[in-house]
């Protein structure tokens, strides 16, 4: 697999990948400035083309797509329960 960020393969530790459950695209996680945590090899990941609100499922409204910092789950903030009112600071 290439990454599709930097298109390369990588050497050794380096080569390692992670891969969104989505569209299967691969991506070094230092090219993409991600963390690799349990969560997201449970849950499975996703790239920022293939984010999605998992309260409504809807893509849009970026602005008010709230990613997790561990697991990279995102949810709008209208869609939590309860919702909020504004994007916390910080992180979430």
């Amino acid at each position: 697999d290439i990454c599709k960020a930097c298109g390369s393969f990588g050497k050794d530790e380096e080569s390692r990948m992670i891969v969104c459950t989505q569209c299967g695209q691969c991506y070094h996680p230092y090219c993409i400035s991600v963390t690799v945590t349990k969560v997201m090899l449970q849950k499975g990941w996703r790239c920022l083309d293939c984010t999605v609100c998992e309260g409504c499922g809807g893509p849009y409204d970026e602005g008010r797509l709230l990613l997790c910092d561990d697991c990279d789950i995102s949810y709008h903030t209208y869609c939590l329960d309860p919702p909020l009112e504004t994007v916390p600071k910080g992180n979430w």
